[in-house]
Order: C-alpha cells, then sequence, then structure tokens
C-alpha cells in the first residue's frame, strides 16, 4: 500500500512540473527569445520596409504614447475618484452604503478583462449604447471608459 502512495505522489509532482513548464515557462522563454531570434526579420519589418516606410515604427510610437496617456489618465481617475471613495466606505456609515460597496466590487469578481470588454463595446461601439441613441458612434471615447475599470482595486487597496 506505502509503494502505491508514493507512486502516486511522484505522478502528481510531475504531472504538476509538466504542466508548469508547458503553461508558464514554454510561453516565457518564447516571448523572451523571439526577439533574438528573429531581429533581422523584426528589423526589416519596423525600420526598413522598402513598401511601408517608416509607418510601422510611427505606428508603434503612437501606441506606446496612447498606452501611456491611458495610464496616466487611469492613475488620475484612480486618485481622483478611488482614494475619496475607498476613505468615505472605510470610515463612513450612511445610507445606500452596502450597494455602493457591492458596486464597486464587481469588478473584483468579474475578470477584469471580461468587465473591460464588456465596458468597451457597451460604451464605445455602434452596437452599445450608441445604437439606442440611434447615433453613429459610441457614446465614450476608449480613453474616457477604460481608466475607470481600475478604480475599485485603489479602493480595496487603501
Amino acid at each position: 500500500m506505502g509503494n502505491i502512495w508514493k507512486i502516486l505522489r511522484i505522478t502528481v509532482l510531475a504531472s504538476t512540473l509538466l504542466a508548469f513548464a508547458i503553461l508558464v515557462l514554454f510561453p516565457t522563454i518564447f516571448l523572451a527569445s523571439f526577439p533574438l531570434i528573429y531581429m533581422d526579420d523584426i528589423r526589416y519589418e519596423v525600420f526598413e520596409n522598402p513598401l511601408v516606410g517608416d509607418e510601422n515604427l510611427r505606428l508603434i510610437a503612437e501606441v506606446l504614447a496612447f498606452s501611456l496617456k491611458l495610464s496616466a489618465l487611469t492613475v488620475l481617475a484612480d486618485i481622483l475618484l478611488g482614494i475619496p471613495l475607498a476613505f468615505m466606505l472605510a470610515r463612513g456609515n450612511f445610507p445606500g452604503k452596502l450597494i455602493l460597496e457591492t458596486f464597486v466590487t464587481l469588478p473584483l469578481v468579474i475578470p477584469t478583462s471580461g468587465f473591460g470588454f464588456a465596458s468597451l463595446l457597451t460604451w464605445t461601439t455602434v452596437a452599445g449604447v450608441g445604437k439606442w441613441l440611434n447615433l453613429n458612434k459610441g457614446v465614450l471615447s476608449i480613453t474616457s471608459s477604460l481608466p475607470f475599470i481600475d478604480v475599485p482595486v485603489v479602493l480595496f487597496m487603501v
């Protein structure tokens, strides 16, 4: 009977290590080695492509600038809205506190990517709220809707 448990323990350990290697280590090694292995192709596509010129580099710079603006706006919204709301929820006692706390913690229950994607579709596409209002575009732009997704995280950090 002792041999069975020893074999079972070794099998579980080996399976866990194999799953860790396949799901964590291999993708990480691939992502880290990809630019090194394909450096010539990347350099050609980004810097030396005769068809698009420097369009790829310009697009990369534009996306990075957008990412930095979005991050700064998110931090600002978290500081201006998240910290006072967290203080109010932690120290205050007012009617509707439980309901407000429930809405604040909702993004922690729903995965962030799912909540972000749902918010993006609801507020920024023609198929969302814009369709109900007969608009040809979404109600909010992406830069005004995404920073508010991270507010609950700051609320729980305080």
